[in-house]
């Protein structure tokens, strides 16, 4: 798995300066505009979304029948894929947390803002990802497009609300209650995404071990 995940990350290598110029925008943005929490949670969802670039690169290349050669299991390909995501989602959540601190000290968000932003887009892109590696197993990257679509507004329509919700909350006779119930849910919003991940996979992996290559 360790060399398949290395396959990966050299293939994006080419998508790199892309995935540059994004995160110049996302930064500017962050420091110069008021929306640099959104801009700071958004950078996990666009890295995360880059894992299935690499699936269409593996289709162009017809890559799966080649791999079919190599003394690797599919159960192992499919787990490069889910770990890849993962990695992408982290590395751009690290990058997120970069900017909203360039931007806290520049008085452009709160610590409220911009923690609520990165745990919702976390949780957002790792949902996002469960919900479309099966797909794209069962129909391919070019079958998935429309759905990817519909599944992209959904995912930035929650990552929006967890991001409003996790935000500062209002002060008043409610605000104890409701900070009880942002805590719990900033810590169960990302363990909820992780076990739907992981029950992705393991459908996923399904799907994968009865495709005809």
């Amino acid at each position: 798995m360790k060399g398949l995940l290395i396959k990966d990350l050299l293939v994006l290598r080419r998508y790199g300066r892309v995935m540059a110029l994004l995160l110049v925008f996302y930064g500017a943005f962050a420091l110069l505009g008021n929306g640099g929490a959104a801009m700071s949670g958004m950078i996990a969802v666009v890295l995360a979304m880059t894992a299935v670039t690499s699936i269409a690169y593996d289709e162009q290349a017809r890559w799966d029948r080649y791999a079919c050669s190599l003394p690797v299991r599919r159960s192992q390909a499919v787990g490069a894929k889910y770990l890849l995501g993962l990695i992408l989602t982290l590395t751009g959540c690290v990058l997120g947390l970069l900017i909203g601190l360039a931007a806290l000290a520049a008085g452009r968000q709160s610590w409220e803002d911009l923690a609520g932003s990165l745990i919702g887009s976390f949780s957002g892109a790792v949902l996002l990802l469960a919900l479309m590696f099966p797909l794209i197993y069962r129909f391919g990257v070019e079958k998935s497009r429309i759905l990817f679509l519909a599944i992209l507004a959904v995912t930035g329509a929650v990552i929006a609300a967890a991001a409003l919700t996790l935000s500062e909350p209002r002060m008043g006779t409610l605000s104890a209650v409701r900070l009880g119930w942002l805590k719990l849910a900033a810590v169960a919003a990302p363990v909820l995404s992780l076990l739907i991940y992981g029950a992705s996979f393991g459908i996923s992996r399904r799907i994968y071990g009865k495709k005809e290559l």
